[in-house]
């Protein structure tokens, strides 16, 4: 892969590094948070509501720590300049304990 500067950006009022990454001919847009090291925004190709190809700008929100890792509780796409997504994370467990046989044939 290849990854490039590409410039500032804003996600809401936050100012974002953007960088461009380029891996196997596929490309996309990171907008990172230089003073977290936070991704706020991801844009790149995709599909849009319709079925039809489009670029999709997703941006990332609500960091907070669960289990040891810092994770967005919120996630909205964004097709067009409309919303065409949103997500909240309610809860989250990190590593929780499963039954041993919570996997396996037929299951």
């Amino acid at each position: 892969f290849t990854a490039t500067t590409a410039g500032e950006g804003k996600v809401g009022e936050t100012v974002v590094t953007l960088v461009r990454v380029e891996v196997d001919g596929d490309a996309m847009t990171l907008g990172i948070d230089p003073k977290t090291g936070q991704l706020r925004s991801l844009l790149a190709r995709g599909t849009g509501p319709n079925g039809a190809p489009a670029d999709v700008l997703t941006e990332y929100d609500d960091y907070r720590a669960e289990g040891g890792i810092t994770v967005p509780h919120a996630r909205r796409s964004i097709v067009g300049g409309t919303t065409a997504q949103k997500i909240t994370v309610r809860s989250l467990q990190v590593n929780p304990a499963l039954p041993a046989d919570a996997f396996g044939p037929g299951k």
